[in-house]
């Protein structure tokens, strides 16, 4: 089956929190493909990564920062939808397949959530998507 989504995570140095991010991405359905861009790296990420066969892995060399990163894993992408998991984030359990149907029902290029921080104290911040459903078009 052709996969319904490129979901690109992008990491340096954080194998520890980025197997949390896979998780959740592999979780996110059988239609999704997995890109991780491992941005040159010195810790484990070569070693935990490289030889899985779930996700797509992409090495670079040299450091290009979150954006370069991200572009990287745009061009290895083969579906018609993107969409990006920083290795550090978490997304709900339907929040992907609730994003796919928004974009297939109203014909939208490009779709959004909110979002909730969530730290060690419980949620910080919760912030709702914006603009609010009423003004959008």
């Amino acid at each position: 089956m052709e996969p319904k989504a490129s979901i690109i995570i992008t990491t340096h140095n954080r194998a520890v929190m980025l197997e949390r991010a896979v998780a959740r991405a592999i979780g996110a359905g059988s239609a999704v493909e997995v890109i991780v861009v491992d941005d040159a790296s010195t810790d484990e990420t070569f070693q935990l990564f490289s030889e899985r066969r779930d996700i797509r892995y992409i090495r670079l060399e040299q450091n290009i920062k979150t954006a370069g990163a991200r572009n990287a894993g745009l061009l290895a992408a083969s579906a018609p939808y993107v969409a990006f998991l920083d290795d550090d984030d978490l997304w709900a359990p339907d929040k992907l397949r609730a994003q796919l149907n928004a974009a297939d029902q109203t014909a939208r290029d490009w779709v959004y959530t909110g979002s909730v921080n969530i730290s060690d104290g419980g949620i910080t911040c919760s912030r709702p998507p914006l603009p609010p459903e009423e003004t959008v078009a």
